[in-house]
């Protein structure tokens, strides 16, 4: 049986172990020294394992508890990611390729008026590319696309090109700094698309993004991640027409 001792301020009996914590807590504004004897002192040490040990079991449960937990929620995780990409390439609503891509007229960094229908009107095809002016495989593309848009021009090709900021944080600066320290600062078109409405309708979630749109105005290729010069020719090649 614990060894019962009474509080000297009001009197209840509580266990020996106890009876610090009990004066701590409920009589915190009263100064009390409790003299234990040595008797005293190794019953509570004794309770104090005795508390330990029954409260082991306690502890390990919990541990198993959160261990399952961690467990459940990362399953939960996993399955959310298989789920959000199972609807195509970037997430639910991303499969454009053969529907008519959505129309916009914007200015460019330079201040010229481009619009959509005169650009797919008057080429055979136009190359959308949607990027962030911070995005590190973006600055490593934009050299690439330069090197693209001079290839086609050079060939004879009707090629358009228009590269698009997707991020509300960049600025009309921004972009125009990004084209003349990445992109060669050549005769590319460069938009800043600062209310994120170009990139909504075309489904972007990451950059760079592409969309391939043809003459009819309809959306023949759409992909995201960085290419190499080769893989974006024999893309672009393979959607000419013959």
């Amino acid at each position: 049986m614990a060894k019962m001792r009474e509080c000297p301020v009001c009197g209840i009996r509580v266990k020996v172990e106890n009876l610090e914590t009990h004066l701590n807590k409920v009589h915190p504004k009263t100064k009390v020294d409790v003299d234990l004897s040595e008797d005293d002192k190794v019953a509570i040490k004794i309770a104090k394992k005795s508390e330990k040990k029954r409260m082991a079991p306690f502890e390990e449960r919990e541990r198993k508890k959160w261990m399952l937990a961690g467990i459940l929620i990362t399953v939960i995780i996993i399955v959310l990611i298989i789920l959000m990409t199972s609807f195509g390439p970037g997430g639910p609503g991303c499969d454009l390729e053969g529907e008519y891509a959505n129309y916009f007229m914007r200015g460019d960094v330079e201040g010229n008026q481009i619009d959509l229908d005169v650009q797919y009107q008057s080429h055979d095809l136009v190359v959308l590319e949607f990027f962030q002016t911070g995005c590190g495989a973006c600055q490593s593309q934009a050299p690439i696309m330069h090197d693209l848009h001079q290839h086609y021009i050079d060939q004879g090709e009707s090629v358009a090109f228009i590269a698009i900021s997707s991020s509300p944080e960049d600025s009309v600066q921004a972009v125009r700094d990004f084209r003349d320290n990445y992109g060669g600062g050549g005769t590319m078109t460069y938009i800043w698309d600062s209310a994120f409405s170009i990139s909504g309708d075309y489904c972007v979630q990451f950059t760079p993004t592409f969309v391939i749109i043809d003459s009819e105005g309809i959306i023949v290729k759409w992909f995201y991640r960085y290419q190499t010069f080769d893989q974006m020719t024999a893309i672009i090649d393979d959607l000419l027409p013959a």
